[in-house]
């Protein structure tokens, strides 16, 4: 079975912050993702099944990137997955105004629990300004 994780990142940012702040997120989530976690956590309470810990295969998971315009708009993907039970991890740039949301990370799900994240564009490094 294919497992996907996916990283929102802001686009008000220079290309190079960009993937920085992807690579926060994707860090952050693979430490987070080691904590232990009882199956009824991993499985219930309404979220999204979700991979953890010896569960998930790095061979068999892929990444996707998504580019969101701003601060607004990555706080709308956030009600969005809250919305929906994805489990994910934010990541806040403490060298950008004192700590500022700037990526998500969302734990691998099955290729059959996405449908609501395939809406999203994907993520096209561009020069801002």
């Amino acid at each position: 079975m294919k497992y996907y994780s996916y990283f929102f990142t802001r686009q008000d940012m220079s290309p190079e912050q960009q993937i920085v702040q992807t690579a926060h997120a994707a860090f952050q989530l693979g430490v987070h993702s080691q904590r232990v976690f009882d199956n009824k956590t991993a499985a219930g309470d309404g979220f999204v099944p979700c991979q953890f810990n010896e569960a998930v295969i790095p061979e068999e998971t892929y990444f996707t990137l998504i580019g969101v315009r701003d601060l607004g708009a990555l706080e709308a993907v956030e009600r969005i997955l809250e919305k929906f039970g994805y489990r994910y991890e934010k990541f806040f740039e403490p060298d950008l105004k004192n700590g500022e949301f700037t990526s998500i990370g969302v734990y691998p799900i099955s290729e059959f629990h996405r449908d609501i994240l395939m809406a999203f564009n994907l993520l096209k490094i561009t020069k801002i300004g």
